[in-house]
């Protein structure tokens, strides 16, 4: 597997001169299988260029799997300007969780349905696809499992493995808070057990955590580090960056999560997610 990263800011696009390192757009990442299969991870503003780019380039397949976290505005404002949806020569097959509130596609024909877009849903080109089956399913090789987010309004995380190597992406979780259908600490440690990578939410520091956003569900970056630790993962990549985080913060954030690491004898690579970023499974 190959894994691009489109975006990694939460909540909201931001832009500036103190942004441009780590990049301003919202979760969104490309996983490019052995076997040629393309997988999109969540539809934030990073997946917008990418669209752009497939229309541009007659190589890419016509075929693309999209799995989806949660509804949660971020994680959806990219898929009205995602351009292959409005051409019939593509298909998206959605997987979103199995406990939404309600399904995949009622949440898109909300977002783009008047006053909110001029496209409907229903007028689009492509052929939309959208399994919500809970269980272990497969996407070519890339055997695939659901986890709880803790997260308000609930989601999952996903974990891809393909050839013996794992990639878990939990974008927005937060870690020490019950949020209703959470699973333990525990638990989600052994879900991760020896993962190559893991994508976590990392936005907070914890001053700001304990004064005002317990509860929001994101987490303190040093307990993201601890669980890349506890669960003895190869490579952790810092999600979900504050809007108001500039660079100079987040490489600090960088080299303190990395220096946990080394404090614990780890191996572990700590990385902050950066747009553009491509890492080789």
């Amino acid at each position: 597997m190959k894994l691009t990263v489109l975006g990694a800011r939460g909540s909201i696009p931001c832009s500036g001169k103190d942004v441009v390192k780590y990049g301003g757009e919202t979760t969104s990442a490309l996983v490019e299988t052995a076997d040629g299969n393309l997988i999109i991870l969540d539809l934030g503003t990073g997946v917008r260029l990418l669209g752009n780019e497939i229309l541009k380039n007659p190589d890419y397949p016509k075929d693309f799997h999209v799995l989806l976290t949660h509804a949660h505005w971020d994680h959806l404002m990219g898929f009205p300007f995602f351009a292959p949806i409005y051409s019939e020569e593509y298909t998206l097959y959605f997987h979103g969780w199995g406990d939404a509130q309600r399904s995949v596609r009622s949440l898109f024909e909300e977002a783009m349905k008047p006053p909110f877009f001029p496209v409907d849903l229903n007028n689009v080109a492509a052929k939309l696809d959208f399994n919500e089956d809970p269980k272990e399913f497969y996407i070519g090789n890339v055997k695939v499992n659901r986890f709880p987010l803790c997260h308000p309004n609930g989601g999952c995380g996903f974990s891809l493995e393909e050839d013996g190597k794992r990639l878990c992406f939990f974008p927005d979780n937060e870690l020490g808070y019950d949020h209703p259908g959470c699973k333990s600490y525990d638990s989600i440690v052994e879900f991760c057990k020896g993962t190559q990578v893991l994508i976590h939410d990392a936005e907070y520091y914890q001053e700001e955590y304990e004064k005002f956003t317990r509860g929001f569900g994101h987490t303190v970056f040093e307990e993201a580090v601890k669980l890349g630790l506890d669960a003895e993962v190869e490579r952790l990549l810092l999600w979900h960056h504050k809007p108001e985080r500039t660079d100079e913060q987040i490489d600090s954030i960088q080299e303190r999560a990395r220096q946990i690491a080394k404090d614990a004898s780890s191996s572990m690579v700590c990385d902050a997610a950066c747009k553009g970023m491509v890492i080789e499974l």
